[in-house]
């Protein structure tokens, strides 16, 4: 049995380098190209392949990486039958995570799969099925956006950029929590952009289930984020490890992680108009029953005066004055984040331009 295993894991980390080798970038520097001119040309290297349902599908090149795997860029040389796109994005789920992060769950992101089963959510990633490989190896395979994440974009945004992330990022963590399911990782890595420039949440390594009077072990799940700074962790998070009610309180502090940080890197309220700084601070009050959001959900974030005001003069939103009368308004904007009725700011697709995949199509 530990032979067998040896030799399995041997397979795994031999086709994983396989795949690092294959992708990597060479950088070309001038004093170079005459040298590299001089040279035979060499036969184009084979990219490794994968078959899903009859399709074969090739990695292109890395996309990004975590503590739970590597994401890669993949092609369909075929045209695939819906829902498989042209291009997608597949996950490799490692061995080779830190200590301290607990394996991942795949049965649970199965069960996560079909909650969020039916028409696909605009703002959200869509989960395209999961993958074995000969070599035990997991995939995941999921929509692929072509700006890639908010990473790029932190500490650059204006506040019209932010309201208009912090909007649609709402928006997609409100139709989570209707469905009992908490994301627990709303980070500017996690949030996408599709090529238009709506926001797509990503990266369900960490999301669980809520359960009426059930209690989140939530310690061990941020185990593996212990490196991204104190910033992204709730305090309830940094202050013990018992768990804690189960509920959208980690979410909405996320959320306010997320805006603070597109205006300035080091997660500074003091930015902003005071009706961003409020909607701030609102967010990531220390006192989880007491954060905006804890009572009405997504309509208690989308009501808060930086939305009704601010916001809506920034984003030119019609129709929310009358939000916090009588809730009419956040049902419209609602409505409006759910198409993608909302013009990103010009300002946020130049942070954020598209990757380069042409040669991919």
């Amino acid at each position: 049995m530990p032979a067998e295993e040896e030799r399995r894991k041997r397979r795994g980390i031999s086709w994983r380098r396989l795949l690092k080798s294959l992708i990597s970038c060479k950088t070309s520097r001038p004093e170079r190209l005459a040298d590299e001119a001089a040279q035979p040309p060499q036969p184009p290297i084979p990219f490794p392949s994968f078959s899903v349902r009859g399709l074969e599908f090739r990695l292109l090149g890395p996309l990004g990486s975590g503590a739970y795997g590597d994401v890669f860029l993949a092609r369909c040389p075929e045209r695939p039958p819906p829902p498989l796109p042209h291009l997608l994005a597949l996950k490799l789920h490692t061995r080779a995570r830190p200590p301290a992060c607990p394996p991942p769950d795949f049965a649970a992101s199965q069960r996560l799969a079909r909650a969020l089963a039916g028409p696909p959510h605009p703002l959200i990633v869509g989960l395209l099925g999961h993958v074995t490989t000969h070599g035990s190896d997991r995939l995941t395979l999921m929509e692929f956006c072509h700006r890639g994440d908010l990473q790029r974009a932190a500490g650059r945004c204006w506040e019209a950029e932010a309201a208009f992330v912090s909007l649609e990022v709402a928006e997609a963590l409100g139709h989570l929590h209707e469905r009992g399911v908490c994301h627990l990782d709303v980070r500017p890595c996690n949030v996408l952009l599709s090529g238009p420039g709506h926001c797509r949440l990503a990266d369900f390594s960490l999301a669980d289930f809520r359960p009426p009077g059930r209690q989140l072990e939530l310690r061990a799940r941020f185990a593996c984020r212990a490196d991204c700074g104190s910033d992204w962790l709730p305090p309830e998070i940094r202050r013990d490890g018992r768990p804690s009610p189960a509920g959208g309180f980690t979410d909405w502090f996320g959320l306010g992680a997320l805006a603070a940080s597109l205006l300035a890197a080091d997660h500074s309220e003091d930015v902003g108009s005071p009706d961003f700084r409020h909607f701030v601070s609102r967010l990531r009050c220390p006192q989880p029953g007491h954060r905006l959001g804890s009572q009405g959900g997504v309509a208690e974030v989308l009501s808060h005066g930086f939305v009704t005001g601010r916001a809506a003069r920034l984003l030119e939103i019609p129709l929310l004055p009358a939000a916090e009368a009588d809730g009419g308004g956040v049902a419209g904007l609602r409505d409006l984040l759910r198409r993608q009725r909302l013009r990103p700011p010009d300002r946020l697709l130049r942070l954020v331009p598209e990757l380069g995949t042409a040669g991919a199509e």
